[in-house]
C-alpha cells in the first residue's frame, strides 16, 4: 500500500494548510525571511487562489534554490513541464486545466500520506511481531473517503448507456442465458451490473469496499463483499458465463493480476467472455497525469501487455476498444495540421478495454 507514497509527512501537512499558513511556512524556508513584502504576499495569495501550489513552489525553487522544497516524482515533473509547454504555445485554458490537475494530484497524495500516518500510529504488533492489526474505525474512514473520492472524480453524469454500447457485440456473443452469472469483479457502484441485468443477464458483483457493497445492495443488486482472488478460488470450474473488471487491473500487483486471469480461464464456461477496462496510457495526459489522481493506483497497464497476458492464458478473439476521448471544449482550437496532431495525441481516448473469449469445447 505504500508503493505510491512519495511525499514526506511534513510536506503533506504543509500542503493541506490554509493559503496563508501555507505561504508563511514556505517563506520560512527561504533563509530566514519569514514573510515577504505586503505586495508580494498579496500577489502570492492571488496566485494560489487561481493557480496551484506545485506550480507556485516551482517558482520559489527557482528564486531560492537552496530551500528545502519537495522533490516531485516523475509524473508531477511531467505535468509541470507539460503545463509550461502549453503556456508557451498560448493554450491558456489547457494550461490552467493542467495546473488544476497537478494541484489535485498533489492534494490527494497529501491526504493519502496523512491517512497512512494515522494508520501506522494505530498499528500494534501481533503475537509474532509482524502481524499488525489496524483500527477498524480508520478502515471505515478510508472506505468512506474512497467512496467520496470516486463520486468527486468519476461523478454521476457519465452517459453509461452510450459508454456500454461499445460492448454490445461482446454481450451478444456470450453463451445464451442459462442461469450462470455474469460476474463483475470490483463492481463499485454497480452501473455495469444494472446494464447487464437490463439486457436479461443473471448478474453477480464481487466488491471489497463496504460502502460500494451497501450502495449496490440498496439498489437490489446481488453483491458479495470479498476480494477478487478469494472469490475466484472458491468458484467451481466453468460456473461463470462472463467475467468483467472495470478499472481494477491498475490497482493490482502483477502476481495478483496474473492469478486473476489464470483463475478466470478456469471459472468461465466454454465460450464465456472476459472484459477488462482500464485507463489508457497511450494518451500522454492519462499516463502522466490523470492516472495518478487515484492514490490506490499502482501503475498503468498497456493494451499490448494486457492482451498478451490474456492470450498466454488461452483466451482468443481479442479486441481492443478505446473510448472516452476528451470533450471538444477541452481540446485545442484546430487551426493547422500541428494543432490537429496535438489534439490526437493529448486528447484521444482516456480508457481502453480488452475483450476476449474462452475457446468453446
Amino acid at each position: 500500500m505504500t508503493a505510491f507514497v512519495w511525499m514526506p509527512p511534513q510536506w503533506a501537512h504543509r500542503l493541506l494548510q490554509s493559503d496563508e499558513d501555507f505561504l508563511l511556512s514556505c517563506w520560512q524556508l527561504t533563509g530566514g525571511k519569514g514573510r515577504p513584502s505586503d505586495d508580494r504576499w498579496r500577489a502570492d495569495l492571488a496566485y494560489l487562489a487561481n493557480g496551484s501550489r506545485p506550480a507556485w513552489l516551482e517558482g520559489m525553487r527557482r528564486d531560492w534554490p537552496t530551500g528545502d522544497w519537495p522533490v516531485w516524482p516523475r509524473e508531477i515533473r511531467a505535468m509541470l513541464l507539460t503545463e509550461r509547454l502549453l503556456r508557451g504555445l498560448g493554450a491558456q485554458s489547457r494550461s490552467r486545466w493542467m495546473v488544476r490537475g497537478c494541484h489535485n494530484r498533489v492534494q490527494v497524495q497529501a491526504l493519502c500520506v496523512l491517512s497512512l500516518s494515522s494508520m501506522r500510529s494505530v498499528i500494534a504488533p501481533g503475537p509474532h511481531g509482524d502481524l499488525p492489526t489496524t483500527d477498524p474505525a480508520l478502515q471505515t474512514r478510508l472506505s468512506d473517503f474512497y467512496c467520496a473520492f470516486e463520486a468527486h472524480f468519476r461523478g454521476g453524469d457519465l452517459d453509461w448507456a452510450s459508454h456500454f454500447a461499445h460492448y454490445r457485440e461482446w454481450i451478444d456473443r456470450l453463451p445464451p442465458e442459462s442461469g450462470l452469472p455474469c460476474v463483475d469483479i470490483g463492481s463499485g457502484r454497480g452501473e455495469w451490473l444494472q446494464h447487464l441485468r437490463g439486457v436479461g443477464r443473471t448478474v453477480l458483483g464481487v466488491e471489497l469496499n463496504p460502502g460500494f457493497v451497501g450502495q449496490c445492495q440498496a439498489n437490489g443488486l446481488p453483491v458479495v463483499q470479498t476480494d477478487a482472488l478469494t472469490w475466484l478460488r472458491s468458484c467451481g470450474s466453468a460456473r461463470v458465463a462472463a467475467l468483467s473488471a472495470f478499472h481494477l487491473v491498475e490497482h493490482l500487483a502483477f502476481a495478483d493480476l496474473f492469478q486473476m486471469i489464470e483463475q478466470a480461464a478456469r471459472v468461465l464456461q466454454p465460450g464465456g467472455g472476459i472484459l477488462l477496462e482500464t485507463p489508457n496510457p497511450e494518451n500522454p495526459l492519462v499516463g502522466s497525469h490523470t492516472f495518478y489522481h487515484d492514490p490506490t493506483h499502482r501503475n498503468p497497464v498497456t493494451p499490448s501487455s494486457l492482451s498478451f497476458l490474456l492470450q498466454y492464458h488461452g483466451f482468443t478473439d481479442l479486441q481492443i476498444v478505446r473510448s472516452n476521448p476528451y470533450p471538444p471544449q477541452d481540446q485545442f482550437i484546430v487551426h493547422d495540421d500541428l494543432t490537429n496532431r496535438l489534439n490526437g495525441l493529448l486528447c484521444g481516448p482516456q480508457d481502453y478495454a480488452v475483450l476476449a473469449f474462452k475457446p468453446k469445447a
